[in-house]
C-alpha cells in the first residue's frame, strides 16, 4: 500500500515541532551561561544577548502575522 504524502498543515507541524524543540534545547544550553561560577558579564552583556533575542523573536512573529494575512487580503480602493 502507497504511503499517503502528509498534508501542508501536516508537514508544518512535523518541521515547527522539531525547530521550536532546537531551539528551546539551543535557549537551554544558553542559560547556563548565567552561572557566575564559571562566567564573568555585566548588565550591558545581558541586555545585548536579550536584544538580540527580542528582535529575532519579533521579527519571527511579524513573518507569522504576514503569512496569516497574505491569504486574506483583497484589493480595495
Amino acid at each position: 500500500m502507497a504511503k499517503k504524502n502528509p498534508s501542508k498543515k501536516e508537514k508544518f507541524e512535523i518541521v515547527a515541532s522539531r525547530r521550536i524543540q532546537n531551539a528551546l534545547d539551543h535557549l537551554s544550553a544558553l542559560s547556563k551561561c548565567a552561572n557566575r561560577d564559571k562566567f564573568d558579564y555585566n548588565k550591558e552583556d545581558v541586555n545585548k544577548m536579550m536584544n538580540e533575542l527580542q528582535s529575532k523573536i519579533d521579527l519571527l512573529n511579524a513573518q507569522f502575522k504576514d503569512g496569516l494575512e497574505n491569504g486574506s487580503k483583497k484589493f480595495k480602493f
